[in-house]
């Protein structure tokens, strides 16, 4: 059970990471598009926000390392997690198969015992029977 809860707030930990990170790449794609759209327009901003999109404008080493960089991050890090998912689903399904084939393999063998098995038991059998005819003869 404690493995069933353990699962569960990953899962949940796993959720809230993931809306976040939606949240926080389209707040930084919308500032950007706001920043690229209102270049010629934005020569006195109206409030804090297009004075902060009027400081990014200006500021280019700024607006890279704020809003372009984390946006490189994202994409390679969701792109690592694509590949460890792609690679994850292909392993496990060669361990399924590799699993499936070692079973019927088990299985085969165990059938094939018992088969050797059955065989020398009824050939003891059978040289019993002739051993106590043979005996039943020898007594007459």
């Amino acid at each position: 059970m404690d493995n069933n809860v353990n699962l569960k707030n990953k899962q949940l930990l796993n959720t809230i990471l993931t809306v976040l990170e939606i949240i926080l790449i389209a707040a930084l794609l919308a500032i950007s598009m706001v920043a690229m759209l209102t270049v010629e327009t934005n020569v006195t901003p109206a409030n804090w926000f297009m004075e902060f999109i009027k400081f990014l404008q200006t500021n280019i080493l700024l607006f890279f390392i704020l809003i372009v960089l984390p946006l490189i991050f994202f994409f390679l890090l969701n792109g690592y997690f694509l590949i460890k998912l792609i690679y994850t689903a292909k392993h496990e399904e060669q361990l399924k198969e590799a699993t499936k084939a070692s079973v019927e393999a088990g299985t085969a063998a165990i059938e094939e015992a018992k088969r050797l098995a059955r065989e020398e038991l009824l050939r003891e059998m059978k040289e019993e029977k002739e051993k106590a005819a043979k005996e039943a003869a020898d007594n007459k």
